[in-house]
């Protein structure tokens, strides 16, 4: 399906009507959102009373049924095109009818921002020049428009949709954020105490407990003590039945 249209800037002097022979085309895609179009018109200013922008001059096979005006701007530019002036600069809706008349576009505020609803198959804005800005009678006219083309309901739909999806995605990503500042203050707190002497006076009692445990399930302990302690060691606490078994033969219980 096709997804290319044009636009169209006509341009008329004092007295003249738009004509086909006084315009300039641009080509734009519902793919390349937002995008931008830019006219220069080489006619001299001075000779320019008015312009008239189509945004739909050849549409697409999908139908467009938004149009969403990102910025307008237009400008007097010196014939070495380095230096130049604003004549219009708008970024809102309230810019844009105070200055162009529109025709076909019905303003319409929604979750995306500042929408305009197309109501007819050629909406456009036409824009009255001023007196002439500048010195210099050589400066030619600039109009040049960000914009956004939105195909259909579903298209709008979908965006809306991708918001949602992006605000749920916000959320559980700032508490991640916060759990992991947690983790890192807990952190910071965990180095503080390792570091501190008390701790590693803890640290090396453990250790020095945790070897001795082992070596005592080992038998390592229970070892040396039968090899250096004396017989009289073992039965200095025995009573006198213990040492009656012990003279006739009989075996104590080996210790555990």
């Amino acid at each position: 399906m096709d997804k290319v249209g044009t636009a169209t800037l006509f341009y008329r002097r004092t007295g003249e009507d738009y004509s086909s022979d006084k315009r300039l085309v641009n080509r734009y895609s519902t793919d390349s959102n937002p995008q931008t179009l830019t006219f220069r018109i080489e006619q001299e200013l001075q000779e320019v009373e008015s312009i008239d922008f189509h945004f739909l001059s050849q549409t697409p096979a999908m139908p467009i049924a938004y149009i969403k005006i990102l910025s307008l701007l237009i400008e007097a530019t010196g014939p070495d095109s380095k230096s130049s002036l604003a004549l219009l600069t708008a970024r809102d809706h309230a810019k844009i009818v105070e200055n162009f008349s529109m025709t076909g576009l019905v303003f319409n505020d929604r979750l995306l921002g500042e929408l305009y609803v197309v109501e007819d198959a050629d909406p456009a804005i036409e824009y009255r020049i001023p007196e002439f800005p500048t010195a210099d009678p050589r400066s030619r006219l600039k109009f040049e428009i960000a914009l956004e083309y939105l195909p259909d309901k579903s298209y709008i739909l979908a965006r809306d949709g991708f918001l949602a999806r992006q605000e749920r995605d916000e959320e559980h990503m700032r508490a991640i954020e916060s759990r992991i500042a947690v983790l890192e203050k807990t952190g910071e707190e965990f180095d503080r105490y390792r570091n501190s002497p008390l701790w590693n006076v803890f640290i090396r009692a453990q250790r020095f407990y945790e070897r001795l445990t082992h070596a005592r399930k080992d038998g390592a302990i229970n070892a040396c003590l039968k090899v250096f302690r004396p017989a009289w060691w073992s039965r200095r606490y025995t009573n006198e039945y213990e040492r009656w078994r012990t003279a006739n033969g009989y075996q104590n219980r080996p210790d555990e």
